[in-house]
């Protein structure tokens, strides 16, 4: 005989829920997406562009981030909920999702506010790419002038500047000893720093003669220096004459000598003065 379900045995049957494991997966994938957001816009969003293109797409971020954050809670709750066997009450169900709009409200609150003073930044750097650690960088603004020394670190850091001088192209004046003054005209669109290039004022001038080591002239040798776009071939009587616009005090040049009837020969010059003279080049012929 058949007997009627038992109503008391029906309740007493808990319902389908997700596996351990499930739930586990859930709260990690929360977990790695939301440190992945965060680490990306730290390291390539923030600083590197305007601020209205960075709000916009830290918003965009936050809203994924809300969605990870509330996976990363239903995930962590539900699972101590299938290993211990106690059931959630709605309010707690409703914590995941509530953690993600908390966040995007906030985040929402968050981008009108917008800072009246900006800093801006200025990297100096010479033809090599190598910091300049001395002189001074000049800014023109719409009411006034603000002037501040290249640090040892080859920048210099203007504070305080209203956003609102900032909408239009800023006049850069920089200036700093054996470098020529430059003037430059840009628009600071993000608080990443400006990198700007000073030209060299120093002319380098190095000539001498190439000859045997009899003192006879060698006509037609070709001298090169490093390898770039410097060179001199010497004259009848074994002159020559190096111009060098992109070297300053100080650097050290290899100069090569080539012609098809002496060795080639290689050495080194420190670059002491702006006018180098009397520097000789004795060559072995080749023996056959």
């Amino acid at each position: 005989m058949n007997r009627p379900p038992n109503s008391e045995e029906n309740k007493s049957i808990p319902p389908h829920r997700m596996p351990v494991s499930g739930y586990s997966i859930l709260a990690g994938i929360g977990f790695v997406i939301s440190f992945l957001l965060i680490y990306y816009y730290l390291q390539y969003i923030q600083g590197k562009v305007s601020d209205e293109v960075d709000q916009r797409i830290f918003y965009l971020i936050l809203i994924c981030f809300g969605i990870s954050v509330s996976a990363l809670v239903f995930g962590v709750m539900n699972t101590y909920a299938v290993l211990t066997g106690k059931q959630q009450n709605v309010t707690l169900k409703m914590t995941g999702p509530g953690v993600g709009v908390i966040l995007v409200v906030l985040g929402g609150l968050y981008l009108p506010q917008k800072s009246p003073e900006k800093n801006v930044t200025i990297r100096v750097f010479d033809w090599k790419k190598y910091p300049v650690t001395d002189g001074d960088v000049k800014i023109y603004l719409k009411e006034y002038i603000r002037t501040q020394s290249i640090d040892k670190m080859g920048q210099a850091l203007f504070s305080g500047i209203p956003s609102e001088m900032m909408k239009n192209k800023m006049k850069i004046e920089v200036s700093s000893p054996g470098y020529a003054t430059k003037n430059y005209d840009t628009l600071v669109t993000s608080s990443a720093p400006l990198e700007l290039t000073l030209p060299l004022t120093t002319v380098v001038f190095i000539s001498g003669k190439v000859k045997t080591a009899a003192e006879i002239p060698i006509r037609g040798v070709e001298i090169n220096v490093d390898g770039t776009r410097y060179f001199a071939i010497s004259i009848t009587d074994g002159s020559y004459k190096l111009r060098l616009e992109e070297y300053t005090l100080g650097d050290e040049i290899t100069l090569t000598t080539s012609h098809k009837d002496f060795e080639d020969k290689t050495f080194s010059v420190r670059i002491n003065s702006p006018d180098i003279e009397n520097r000789d080049i004795f060559l072995n012929p080749i023996t056959h």
